[in-house]
Order: structure tokens, then sequence, then C-alpha cells
């Protein structure tokens, strides 16, 4: 899958982020960790009837696709699947304490009225995938 010709896309400047904030909910023996990345993209356009409405979950499945930050959510999941496999080595299987990933798109989230789903992205991982990029990644194409 990852050789996709729909995965050709240029990587000048790709691979050089970091991860915002890694939340950690549940419990230390059996964490929920969620990786957050803080976005300042300008999604309103013309012709919008507010800034929020902008915001709505079409408009930033497209910006997610245009910028292919599920690109940079995989690249980051894998990394911190492999950091909780090296710091924390009571985890048995880290790749499923890793939920998932949270987009915040900080100019569509206005204050307290602004609806629950606006100018948030959130995506969550199925069991196993961590392990099987990280697998991948390595060279192991089982």
């Amino acid at each position: 899958m990852l050789l996709h010709e729909s995965f050709d896309i240029p990587l000048a400047g790709l691979i050089n982020g970091s991860i915002d904030a890694v939340l950690q909910l549940g419990t230390d023996d059996d964490p929920q960790i969620w990786i957050t990345d803080y976005k300042s993209n300008r999604l309103d356009q013309d012709g919008d009837a507010t800034i929020i409405s902008a915001y709505g979950q079409e408009r930033l499945f497209d910006a997610m696709a245009h910028h292919h930050y599920p690109l940079q959510a995989l690249i980051y999941g894998t990394a911190m699947y492999r950091y909780l496999r090296w710091r924390a080595p009571h985890l048995t299987n880290p790749s499923n304490h890793v939920k998932g990933f949270s987009y915040f798109f900080v100019r569509g989230m206005v204050g307290p009225d602004t609806p629950s789903d606006t100018g948030v992205f959130t995506w969550l991982a199925p069991d196993g995938l961590w392990q099987g990029l990280s697998d991948r990644l390595a060279g192991d194409s089982r």
C-alpha cells in the first residue's frame, strides 16, 4: 500500500516536523496515547458565512489531504510506537496504546461556544497499525 502511486509526493521539507503534544488518557498500566498537532492554516474563503463555517469536517478533510497531514500522522504515530516500545517495556503491546491523532486547526477554535467538532480533525487508529507500519519501515514486508 505504501508503494502505491498515490504516495508519490515530493518529500522535500516534509520530514522536518515535531509532535506538538502527546496526551495520555487512561492509566499508567493501560495508557491511551493521543498525538496532537496544532495547525494555523487559514481555511476561510470569500463567501463563507462565518469563519467557523470554514472549519467544519468537510473543509478539514480537504485540508488534511491537500497538505498530506495523514502521512505526517502515520510517521508521528510510528515514532510514538517505537518510543513506547523502547521506554515503556511494561506495555505488552504498545501499538494498541497509541490510539490516534487529533489535528487542531486553531483559527477555527474561536471560543467556548464553538461546536466541539469545528476546527478539530480526529482519527482513531486500528489496533496493530503502528507495529505494522514500523515493521514495514524497518524492511519487514510481512
